[in-house]
């Protein structure tokens, strides 16, 4: 047991075979400020107020906000968009979540809830990649009611007070969710799933007789295939995810001049906490990779 311990390969491949979200989110630098954020109101002045108390707080250098949209819950349950700004930034995070609540938050409140990412499509694949989800959805619904206007926003904040104080001060009701955590916990809980039932398979093709190894081998190289799919789908998401990150660091350090004194730090901070994000992310994807090609090759 002693070696074990004392051998770090060994103790990584515990670590993300037995608890996978633990595993990638146990870097130092892996503290994320960037948030999406949705603010109910009861009508469109009262939500372009909210806007506005936003960008002052940009222009502070109290947060940092990127992109923005408003959009309105028509009495027939239907979504009007106003408007959405991403601000020049290659992100796609408001135009997912926006696209995707107009698909969603015209039927009942609570049908995301239950969805895992794997099953999903359309409407509800748009809200997990934009960086939500099932019971964030289901909590805005509850109160987005026909009449009400939304503010959703994407930003980086240290504290929640400034926000919270700008836009209950219009009568904004606030609901926000940790964007990165989001994506990469159901990324890794996903995959442990995956994992568990090709352990159970490859447990159950050697068990087996056989005249039931071939159709029991089949299943697996299904599992195998999905697990295989989805790292080559998070490969993907990491190169799109430094695009977006370098533009929103030159954006950051744009504000950065513009800044109060008193808040250069703490926009400083940010620009740095992108980059170690980033990096960390990184680091963890190619961990992960290189345990899942053992998983899928021992």
């Amino acid at each position: 047991m002693l070696s074990f311990y004392n051998d770090k390969a060994s103790r990584e491949k515990y670590r993300f075979q037995t608890n996978p979200i633990t595993f990638f989110h146990s870097n130092k630098g892996n503290i994320y400020m960037n948030k999406i954020i949705i603010a109910v109101f009861n009508t469109e002045i009262d939500a372009a107020s909210g806007l506005s108390r936003l960008q002052q707080l940009h222009e502070s250098g109290d947060i940092t906000l990127y992109s923005d949209s408003i959009f309105e819950k028509n009495n027939d349950g239907s979504i009007k968009v106003h408007q959405i700004n991403d601000k020049g930034i290659a992100s796609t995070a408001i135009g997912l979540l926006v696209g995707g609540l107009v698909g969603v938050l015209a039927g009942p409140a609570g049908v995301a809830i239950g969805a895992s990412i794997g099953g999903l499509s359309g409407a509800f694949a748009d809200l997990y990649e934009s960086g939500v989800d099932a019971r964030f959805v289901d909590d805005v619904a509850q109160v987005l009611a026909p009449g009400k206007v939304a503010l959703a926003a994407e930003i980086d904040e240290e504290w929640t007070a400034p926000v919270d104080a700008a836009l209950t001060e219009v009568g904004g009701k606030i609901f926000r969710k940790t964007r990165a955590a989001i994506e990469d916990a159901q990324w890794a809980s996903d995959l442990a799933a995956d994992q568990a039932e090709a352990a159970a398979l490859e447990a159950d093709w050697k068990a087996a007789k056989d005249d039931k190894k071939a159709e029991i081998k089949q299943h697996l190289d299904k599992v195998k295939q999905k697990i295989t799919d989805k790292k080559a789908a998070w490969t993907s998401k990491l190169d799109n995810t430094k695009s977006e990150t370098e533009a929103k660091i030159k954006q950051a350090e744009t504000q950065l001049k513009d800044a109060k004194a008193e808040n250069k730090a703490k926009v400083q901070a940010r620009i740095d906490q992108m980059k170690d994000n980033l990096s960390a992310r990184k680091t963890k994807l190619e961990q992960s990779a290189k345990l899942l090609k053992e998983a899928l090759h021992p």
